[in-house]
């Protein structure tokens, strides 16, 4: 069976609006676990510290540096960055230091006077405002998408989200920003990835519809997304189900698209290699209409 690959591997941050909003708005602080991890030399090390400090500013309490390798590595060359520090953690790319994500505690520093320092609740616009803020000076790709943007509950965090679709068909790159309820920036995930070329659309909803039942007799697929999506290699679009016993759309804290997107598993990592579980998911693949694969939770 092919693997699901949304998004390059490590960079690959699947799942859009609800895995976001459980994720970040747990703001866990420990790093992503690694297959493999070892330390910077020095000059490496000062080179990801300041790619940390440019990102969250010069009050980062830096507590380490690591590199991760596994096995979508070369011999002996690290995949990502790993910067922590009491508040959190930041992954970059590695050599490029590219951030991929992050997530920092600002309320931990009220004492700082920074740009990341509490000071008091700020209203939506503002929130808005320092998020688009955020992704200029950090990830200016993502204005050829759209943002959307909806509160976590009454925390007074609140999700800013940017997407883009093509045709219809939702792309792979992707950015999240979280912002607390001072206007810090609590957690981020990005990944810049150019639009591939996909094949025609052939097959509507409808009939990807009747494919995905018979697929799974006896579960009823969800509302489907239609996403580009990456098996063995090859960029096809391909109508994404959620396997859904009750009304699709229905899981807590998500923006109304949300349960339809990929992988939106409560408390999951966003990353295939390393979560915890996903929602059963049906992929139609959009010009055939065959079932590609699907990832049931264990």
């Amino acid at each position: 069976m092919s693997r699901l690959f949304f998004l390059p591997t490590r960079t690959a941050l699947i799942g859009l609006c609800a895995v976001v909003a459980v994720l970040f708005a747990t703001l866990v602080r420990t790093a992503p676990t690694t297959p493999a991890a070892e330390g910077l030399p020095a000059e490496q090390r000062v080179r990801a510290e300041r790619a940390a400090r440019a990102l969250w500013g010069r009050d980062v309490p830096v507590t380490g540096v690591e590199r991760a390798t596994g096995a979508g590595a070369g011999a002996g060359e690290p995949e990502t960055v790993v910067v922590t520090s009491d508040q959190g953690y930041t992954e970059f790319s590695w050599p490029g230091l590219k951030p991929l994500r992050g997530i920092r505690d600002a309320e931990a520093s009220q004492e700082k006077n920074t740009p990341t320092s509490p000071t008091g609740p700020v209203g939506p616009d503002d929130q808005q405002r320092r998020a688009e803020e955020f992704m200029w000076a950090n990830f200016p790709w993502a204005d050829r998408a759209r943002v959307t943007s909806w509160a976590l509950g009454d925390s007074g965090r609140r999700v800013f989200s940017w997407r883009r679709t093509v045709e219809s068909v939702l792309m792979p790159m992707r950015l999240d920003v979280v912002l607390d309820r001072s206007g810090a920036v609590a957690s981020f995930a990005a990944v810049d990835e150019p639009d591939p070329r996909l094949p025609p659309v052939e097959v509507g909803e409808e009939r990807a519809v009747a494919a995905a039942a018979a697929a799974r007799p006896g579960v009823r697929p969800g509302r489907p997304t239609l996403l580009a999506v990456q098996i063995g290699g090859a960029w096809r679009a391909a109508w994404s189900f959620p396997a859904a016993a009750t009304e699709p759309n229905t899981l807590p804290g998500a923006s109304p698209a949300a349960a339809a997107e990929p992988n939106a598993s409560p408390g999951a990592a966003a990353d295939p290699d390393r979560s915890s579980g996903t929602v059963p998911r049906t992929l139609v693949d959009a010009s055939t209409a065959s079932v590609l694969t699907w990832t049931d939770a264990p």
